[in-house]
Order: structure tokens, then C-alpha cells, then sequence
């Protein structure tokens, strides 16, 4: 998804450039034409280029982790509000591709789209418990990749109420492993479609 900001950004950036370009090359090609009737290239590359500093502001700050929070767009509303209702649906949808593993540690195989997936349901009850060297999570992240590797899963999904901290997400993604906090549910669903 940060591509489709990057190239965005690329793009807008061209087109203000190619207006200043014709700007300034316009008096040489046409010498007769006043400058009063080009203020209009001068006024695209300035939107232009403003436009790609917002997008590439947009690429660099998580643009995409923004959505989550505007709940008042009305786009917004098809799914329900609350995390735990989405984990809900999203569990009796799926309920005839999910299977438990175990019931203690919330952990399931997912079969889907020929493919099988592990899932790892972090409630709020069975929130992790920080480690001395503030590693938190990253222990039950070697877990869950053990998990993957010994169940034969190309893909497995780490769901939970709260953010995973930095070194445990970096692993995560490093061992194909995906971090998804419930009201991001939504995306755990595409996958399937």
C-alpha cells in the first residue's frame, strides 16, 4: 500500500514539473504570448508539487493506519464499530475453514484458498507480559513461527487488541508472520476473497 502513495507522489510531481517546464519554455517557443495568460501553469506546479510534499508526508506517516481511527466517515460504518464484535464476525464467517488447535492458547489453522494458515487470537486476558529487555512480545513470536514451521503454513496471523511492539513486529515480518490488531480484521478477511 505505500506504493500506491509513492507513485502518486511520482506522478503529481512530474505533472508540476512539466507545468513549470512549459511555463518557462513558453515565452521562447510563442514570444507573443503574455504572461498573464500562463498564470495558469505557474498556479498548476505549485498545487502539483504541494500535492506530491502531501502524499509523500501522507507515505511516510502510515496513511493507511489513519482509516482505523476515522470512524466517523461514512464508509466507515458497514463494519461494526466495536474490535471484538469484527473478531466475532470474522470467526463465524470462517467458521467452517477454521479449525482449534488449542483452546488454551487460542490457536488456529485456517484453510484457505488452498493454502493453510495459522492463526494466533491475543485477548486482552491472555495479554503478554513485558520481558527485563522490553523485547515483550517476542518470545511468544519465536513461539508462533515454531508453530508455522511445524504445521507446514506459509502464512500465519498474529491477532490482538493492542499494537506489537517494534522488535517483535520486525521479527514477526522477517518469519512471515502478520500483525493485525482487531479492528484491522477486515484485511485477514480479503485474503480470503
Amino acid at each position: 500500500m505505500l506504493q500506491k502513495w509513492i507513485s502518486l507522489a511520482l506522478c503529481c510531481a512530474l505533472l508540476g514539473i512539466l507545468a513549470g517546464l512549459c511555463y518557462l519554455l513558453a515565452p521562447v517557443v510563442t514570444p507573443y504570448h503574455s504572461a498573464l495568460q500562463l498564470d495558469w501553469l505557474i498556479w498548476l506546479f505549485c498545487g502539483m508539487l504541494l500535492s506530491s510534499l502531501l502524499l509523500n508526508m501522507m507515505a511516510f506517516f502510515g496513511a493507511e493506519t489513519w482509516s482505523a481511527q476515522w470512524r466517523w466517515l461514512p464508509w466507515s460504518r458497514q463494519l461494526p464499530q466495536d474490535p471484538s464484535q469484527q473478531l466475532s464476525l470474522f470467526l463465524q464467517q470462517h467458521a467452517a475453514q477454521l479449525r482449534q488447535l488449542s483452546p488454551a492458547a487460542d490457536l488456529f489453522l485456517w484453510s484457505h484458498q488452498q493454502q493453510t494458515s495459522l492463526i494466533k487470537l491475543v485477548t486482552p486476558a491472555a495479554r503478554f507480559t513485558p520481558v527485563a529487555d522490553g523485547s515483550g512480545s517476542i518470545s511468544q513470536m519465536r513461539e508462533l513461527f515454531q508453530q508455522k514451521i511445524q504445521y507446514q503454513c506459509r502464512q500465519a496471523y498474529w491477532l490482538s487488541a493492542e499494537p506489537v511492539e517494534l522488535v517483535a513486529r520486525v521479527y514477526a515480518r522477517e518469519s512471515g508472520i502478520q500483525c493485525l490488531q482487531f479492528h484491522e480484521i477486515a484485511q485477514l478477511a480479503q485474503v480470503d476473497d
